[in-house]
């Protein structure tokens, strides 16, 4: 992901209200399903994506990913996704620049998980539309909870809805 191309392609398309509202909601029901104390690399790498900034990579390697990923907005960010050889299952991967500050780091890691929560599966001006959308409700959500301890009482009015219950719980 690119941020000047990004937000240059972004502004030219609105996502439909309907559609924002169904983001929002998939978005705090990630967010629901964090545990407490749980940060969002933990909580992504725990769904089965791993999170690896530029940093862990040798230069041949993140030219081998960015020849076999042609994508022109990758540069701040990446979902890689490729099918084991062997086994077949797909392995997926967040690729983030890590030379930004934490604040930048957590939006393209967000906005990369977007991607896969999303089940995006080709890049396009509206993928990163919802992609955006995705991001910044986490970051708002993980905003209010620094402050509010949200998740501490969402989790306690979901566990007390549900019956103690909090699989697959609908915010």
């Amino acid at each position: 992901m690119n941020t000047d191309e990004h937000w240059s392609g972004a502004r030219a398309v609105s996502l439909p209200p309907w559609r924002r509202q169904e983001i929002v909601q998939i978005a705090m029901q990630e967010f629901a399903n964090m545990e407490q104390s749980e940060d969002a690399k933990k909580y992504i790498t725990r769904t089965g994506i791993r999170v690896k900034g530029y940093s862990a990579f040798t230069p041949e390697n993140l030219n081998h990913i960015r020849t076999e990923n042609s994508s022109s907005f990758w540069k701040d960010g990446l979902l890689f996704q490729k099918p084991d050889s062997e086994t077949g299952k797909l392995c997926r991967m967040i690729i983030y620049n890590d030379t930004y500050n934490e604040a930048i780091q957590l939006y393209i890691i967000l906005h990369e998980y977007g991607h896969a929560v999303l089940k995006h599966t080709e890049q396009c001006v509206i993928a990163e539309q919802e992609a955006l959308c995705f991001s910044i409700t986490m970051i708002v959500l993980l905003g209010l909870d620094k402050v509010l301890s949200l998740r501490t009482k969402l989790h306690t009015i979901l566990a007390v809805q549900t019956g103690g219950v909090m699989k697959n719980v609908s915010v």
